[in-house]
């Protein structure tokens, strides 16, 4: 059985790079976070609601 190889396109010196796609998740994290609301929960609360159901996670 034939392995499979693959090329890469070089561009030749001097030339612009290609355009790559966007991605929608680095376009996010560029952006930042959204802001918390002011007298909202604070990430400690959401973390803890979050782990609330996951037993044994807050037993002692």
């Amino acid at each position: 059985m034939a392995a499979e190889t693959t090329t890469t396109e070089i561009s030749p010196p001097g030339a612009p790079a290609p355009e790559r796609p966007s991605n929608p998740f680095a376009e996010a994290a560029l952006k930042g976070l959204p802001k918390a609301e002011p007298g909202g929960p604070t990430s400690a609360e959401l973390e803890a609601e979050l782990w609330a159901d996951v037993p044994g996670y807050n037993e002692d």
